[in-house]
């Protein structure tokens, strides 16, 4: 470079240099090749990156998939965050090296800032950090994200991730500081640099990085698209909705004077309504489980609040993922968590944790987490698991609807199972029927939820392709037994749940007499549910008992149905009920003794037939008793603790779940 009118150098090694010369012609040429060379170095991160989550989550089979245009948009957006926050700061002390060390070290920062960019990015898409509100201090922004609705959702599930990145990129702006002092220390240094980086050699590295980067790019987005379509399943997608604490005779369509879930009603009516379906287990996590895997409760091994999905037990999801499906689950319950084995196979788990001395995530965020899902999966085969609490203690007057409205007694505002425990020796009837009345509005409160989510499959013309599954888990007592809740005895206010069954439109379900009726009277399990998702969508796997719900029932073909009740303090086997046609057997194992029902005469369970001398009687006792001793052989799963924290802990036995 030559002298200017002030006498002054205004080369590379100048040392009067100022931002503005950074725009100016001269290092728009030096600053040109650095965009041919940053995008290998993008593509060589987004493939390290998708090669560790590859490692890490044992995805082996979908490699290809995982490495495909999802990562590399991460990747960009991610470096572009990472210029944002530290390019600034690294610039001006590769300036400032330059201004003080008359040393072209600008491109040494140059380097630096593009490395170190990568990486950022890199890392927070391998490492992505979770949301988990569980202290005082996220308090306010979690009433901030309530304030500004689905803009502060998006917000605060982004925030940690930022926040991570954030300090990747200031990390990474103080190397550039250092990076440029050291410089400023080795004028040799920075002589090599710049003679590595002369416009010649950058044009032969940024030809060469080109061609480079175009080949992975076709490569893996080719690989990832065939990988793809290699794999996409030819059965429908799957919308699975299990609904906590139904039980099945509080909707119209089971009798219930009044119509609670009018959706619930309409999709039974488009659909196959079994009138009598059993839950496993009278409370959630044993029944889920067994719904999952189409095991009973003493074969999966989920008993206890405390143990989860026994190993190597695969659930619905692991098969639907292994098909090719794109998986997702969301959930706010304690025992629908990945600590207790329901995140296997699930490339999105959702768990939506409230803040302390909240309820669990009512049924709204629910469904705003279950839209976002769909339309994300819309454009491949899905498989969306939502849970909904709701109706669920407490029971919460909702203004919406009035069926407990004109009630002055004792019980006024919001319920919960401590309330009514404490005042259930004192009850009227018009108590019981103003905590039913408000049991009803959490249930119609649920089901307006559903309704939005059914909307939304309509709007995104899924219907048509998706398969529909509506099941409660367990139901609730109301004081049948002297008590209130679930999960202490096998009665049928407890285990008769609802289950609804929808074919993709246009197409029939079960057997011919089944398709003319719509409505399945026999006894089914609803362990069952996974064999008929997997037979649906055509998946082989042998593993997971049963015949399904669809299936056309061999001739004189016994059915009976079981639900099992383990004592969750004293760890023993408390109850075991069978149910075959028309009649149910009750063993309570501590005591030896057993209970017997005429559900046809007696559908309240409140004459017990074991003494009978009836010869109807006696031959009902000796079916079910044959089916018990045949339950009894199967094998038991050795427990496996689920890694809880206390918080969960604490939490659990604040609802009673634990001592």
């Amino acid at each position: 470079m030559g002298e200017t009118a002030n006498g002054r150098g205004r080369g590379p090694g100048a040392s009067r240099r100022g931002p503005a010369a950074i725009v100016g012609p001269e290092w728009r040429a030096r600053l040109r090749p650095w965009a041919g060379i940053a995008l290998p170095l993008f593509t060589a991160a987004g493939l390290c990156a998708a090669s560790v989550r590859i490692a890490v989550n044992g995805y082996a089979d979908m490699g290809l998939y995982l490495m495909g245009l999802a990562t590399a948009r991460r990747i960009l957006l991610y470096f572009l965050l990472h210029l944002a926050i530290a390019a600034p700061l690294g610039l001006a002390a590769g300036l400032l090296a330059e201004r003080r060390s008359r040393q072209g070290t600008l491109p040494a920062a140059l380097m630096l800032l593009v490395l170190s960019g990568a990486l950022a990015a890199a890392l927070a898409v391998t490492f992505r950090p979770t949301p988990y509100w569980s202290t005082r201090g996220w308090e306010i922004l979690k009433e901030i994200q309530r304030a500004l609705g689905p803009l502060g959702s998006l917000i605060t599930r982004r925030a940690f991730r930022l926040g991570a990145l954030a300090l990747l990129s200031a990390a990474a702006a103080a190397a550039f500081f250092a990076a440029s002092l050291m410089l400023l220390r080795r004028p040799a240094v920075a002589r090599r640099i710049e003679r590595l980086l002369r416009p010649e050699r950058l044009s032969t590295i940024q030809r060469s990085a080109m061609l480079l980067s175009l080949a992975a790019i076709v490569v893996v987005t080719g690989g990832s698209l065939a990988a793809d379509a290699l794999r996409r399943p030819g059965g429908p997608n799957v919308l699975l909705i299990t609904i906590d604490t139904l039980r099945a005779d509080h909707l119209g369509i089971y009798g219930r004077f009044r119509e609670p879930a009018p959706h619930l009603a309409a999709l039974a009516a488009r659909g196959t309504l079994f009138t009598n379906a059993v839950a496993q287990a009278p409370w959630t996590l044993p029944s889920i489980a067994s719904l999952q895997t189409g095991l009973y409760p003493r074969e999966h091994g989920a008993i206890y609040p405390d143990l989860r999905v026994g190993e190597p037990r695969t659930i619905l999801s692991e098969y639907l993922r292994d098909a090719g499906y794109a998986t997702a689950v969301v959930s706010s319950w304690l025992f629908v968590s990945k600590a207790h084995g329901f995140a296997q196979g699930v490339d999105r788990f959702e768990w939506l944790r409230p803040s302390e001395g909240e309820r669990e995530m009512p049924a709204p965020e629910i469904t705003g987490r279950g839209v976002r899902l769909l339309r994300e999966m819309a454009g491949k085969p899905f498989y969306l698991w939502l849970h909904y609490v709701e109706p669920h203690t407490p029971y919460l007057d909702h203004e919406e609807w009035d069926f407990a409205g004109g009630y002055d007694g004792p019980l006024e505002g919001d319920i919960d199972i401590t309330r009514l425990y404490r005042e259930r020796n004192s009850l009227t009837s018009a108590d019981l029927d103003h905590v039913r009345d408000l049991y009803d509005e959490e249930i119609a409160f649920m089901d307006r939820q559903i309704g939005v989510l059914l909307d939304e499959l309509d709007r995104l013309g899924l219907r048509e392709t998706t398969m529909i599954v509506v099941a409660g888990d367990h139901g609730e007592e109301f004081q049948e037994r002297g008590g209130f809740g679930h999960h202490h005895q096998v009665y049928q206010e407890v285990i008769r749940v609802p289950l609804i069954i929808v074919e993709p439109a246009g197409e029939s379900i079960g057997t011919p007499d089944q398709q003319a009726e719509r409505v399945v009277d026999r006894v089914v399990e609803i362990r069952e549910v996974a064999r008929t998702i997997l037979t649906r969508c055509g998946i082989s796997a042998p593993e997971v008992p049963g015949n399904g719900l669809l299936h056309e029932l061999p001739a004189g073909e016994a059915i009976v149905a079981v639900s099992e009740h383990f004592d969750r303090w004293k760890r023993i086997e408390r109850n075991i009920a069978v149910i075959g046609t028309g009649w149910k057997m009750i063993e309570n194992v501590p005591a030896g003794s057993f209970e017997l029902y005429d559900l046809g005469t007696d559908p309240g369970e409140t004459i017990d037939l074991a003494a009978s001398t009836d010869p109807v009687a006696v031959e009902a006792a000796a079916r079910l008793s044959r089916a018990l001793r045949e339950l009894r052989l199967t094998g038991s799963t050795e427990p496996s603790s689920a890694p809880l924290s206390e918080e969960e802990r604490d939490r659990m036995r604040s609802l009673g779940y634990l001592e």
